[in-house]
């Protein structure tokens, strides 16, 4: 490939896009059409100029998902694109192979087709070119290898390399953020589609960095997660057994081989993979960081990562349920008869075909008597006995059980709509919708209804009782929905005490609001025991502080 010609096009494309999105900020639609009338009317620019678009099919639709500067660039795109062991909600599974096919489309076309000008565009905003001095110093006849790096969806970053060193171009340099953002290995692929592993030593690209290619772009696959690589050798076939969708971890400092029957795309952040035994059974693997100890789960015939301290893992065996820690130590025995994740510190799992509610130390909150539990959220779960549903808080009914079908009538949906829903049609259509809702569906809208009517005929009490007592009267606060269900939400509150480091810069007011504005929010404040308030500043700013519940006073009707 002749890189010079390659060079001057990306040029030409970078400025014309750099000045569209300098007169159109973030207004895509304006960025696009202004896109389209310059690269029409610019004469520099062949119209029958060749662009690689990759078009991928799973057998029941077809898209194009990106376009291509040139046909190596489309050739490295396509090989992140290539089938491996894919997860589903963190479950290993298979999936049917996506295909991936180049297509040539010339500028012309690409300016009459909306979807294709899009991918156009998209690419442009992401181009890094090289200075006019670095073009003219690169030879015709060149052998340098193009190396593509990918990092966002429709971004790509190319270096260049003659087998040892690499070269970065000007622009990469002065752009720190684009490249090597936490690691000091990255891979890349070259225009043959194949996988390399490349170095800075110095970790970020500085004036003269030290960036040398460590492996050659000879694999199939390379995943760097920190200090280790998933590594694949050579192609795998498409398979109904993921014993044949293994490869290889190393770690990267020492290329040493911590294991050769990896499942790929098991290997996550925190140094933790799976692997799969000769007997077909998996095993959960964690590196210590620091101390680089390997540690080995007993093997299971089901793992489930789930990345929030706990993985679900079935028993080869018995082919009951159970969980582990983080590094794979067993801290609830495999016994129930199906599972799901901890979720709030709770999860809903079976026995003997009864829905049952465990905490994470696997102590029974909901004992295996009712048909059905359905997690709502916090410490909330919708439960179905013979004679309908409830809500419970933990262990303790918070309603009675209730025929969910005869209560979700057309008045009741009527009654619970949003209250910014005024229009005829509108309504009818939402109460159509949701009585055709299916079980678990409609058990929530009734339930939840249920459960803020009981909050909201709290608020008579707002006035009357100290605030510390009203708030104990409800779950923790955490958010704004529930400061909005308590009747809080932007309520007028008077200081008693204000912090004294602020007294001066606040505007003095009769009453303040309870709330926050930006860049403050819920998780900044302890609600159990004060509240977020909004003050004016003097210079016409805003700022929210947390003031204690003994010294705040809600103002309103008594």
């Amino acid at each position: 490939m002749q890189l010079k010609p390659l060079f001057e096009t990306y040029n030409i494309f970078y400025r014309t896009y750099q000045a569209v999105q300098r007169e159109y900020g973030y207004d895509q639609e304006k960025i696009e059409n202004a896109c389209k009338q310059q690269l029409t009317n610019n004469a520099q620019i062949e119209k029958t100029h060749l662009f690689y678009a990759l078009k991928t099919s799973n057998g029941s639709k077809e898209w194009y998902g990106y376009l291509c500067f040139s046909k190596g660039e489309a050739l490295a795109r396509a090989a992140t694109l290539r089938q491996r062991y894919p997860k589903k909600w963190y479950t290993h599974e298979l999936k049917p192979q996506n295909r991936v096919d180049i297509e040539m489309v010339t500028l012309d076309t690409i300016l009459e087709e909306k979807t294709l000008l899009h991918l156009l565009v998209e690419r442009m905003a992401w181009l890094i070119p090289f200075e006019m001095e670095e073009i003219e110093g690169v030879a015709d006849n060149a052998s340098l290898e193009m190396l593509w790096y990918f990092e966002h969806h429709h971004e790509a970053q190319f270096l260049l390399t003659d087998g040892i060193k690499v070269f970065v171009p000007q622009q990469t340099k002065l752009n720190l953020s684009s490249l090597f953002i936490s690691s000091d290995f990255v891979a890349v692929i070259n225009d043959a589609g194949q996988y390399g592993l490349i170095r800075d030593r110095r970790k970020k690209f500085l004036d003269d960095p030290d960036v040398v290619c460590h492996w050659a772009c000879e694999y199939y696959y390379i995943h760097v997660e920190e200090k280790l690589a998933e590594v694949q050798r050579e192609a795998l076939p498409q398979s109904d057994d993921y014993r044949d969708y293994l490869c290889e971890i190393i770690e990267l400092h020492t290329d040493r081989v911590i294991a050769a029957n990896a499942l790929c795309g098991s290997l996550d952040y925190e140094q933790r993979f799976l692997t799969v035994e000769a007997d077909g059974l998996l095993c959960y693997v964690y590196v210590d960081q620091e101390t680089n100890e390997i540690i080995k789960s007993k093997p299971y015939a089901t793992i489930v990562t789930r990345g929030y301290g706990h993985n679900v893992v079935q028993d080869a065996a018995t082919k009951l349920w159970g969980y582990t820690d983080k590094e794979g130590k067993e801290t609830i025995a495999c016994q129930y008869d199906d599972y799901a994740p901890f979720n709030f510190g709770y999860a809903v799992v079976s026995k003997e075909g009864k829905d049952m509610v465990i905490d994470e130390q696997g102590e029974v909150i909901i004992k295996p008597q009712y048909w059905k539990i359905v997690h709502d959220e916090d410490d909330y779960f919708f439960v179905k006995s013979d004679t309908g549903w409830a809500l419970f808080k933990k262990a303790e009914a918070q309603s009675d059980f209730l025929d969910v079908e005869a209560v979700l009538d057309e008045a009741f949906v009527r009654k619970y709509l949003p209250r910014w829903m005024t229009g005829k049609d509108e309504i009818a259509h939402a109460v159509e919708e949701t009585l055709a809702m299916d079980e678990e569906e409609k058990v929530a809208f009734v339930l939840k209804n249920l459960k803020r009517e009981q909050k909201r005929a709290l608020h008579t009490k707002r006035y009357s009782i100290p605030l510390q007592d009203y708030i104990a009267l409800f779950d923790t606060f955490k958010s704004q929905k529930d400061l909005e269900e308590a009747g809080l939400w932007y309520h007028p509150v008077k200081v008693h005490k204000i912090p004294p480091q602020y007294k001066d810069i606040i505007e003095k007011q009769e009453t303040y609001i309870i709330g926050w504005s930006y860049p403050s929010g819920a998780s900044m404040f302890d609600m159990s025991v004060e509240l977020p308030v909004i003050f004016g500043k003097k210079d016409g700013t805003e700022l929210t502080l947390g003031i204690g519940l003994e010294d705040l006073e809600l103002k309103g009707q008594r």
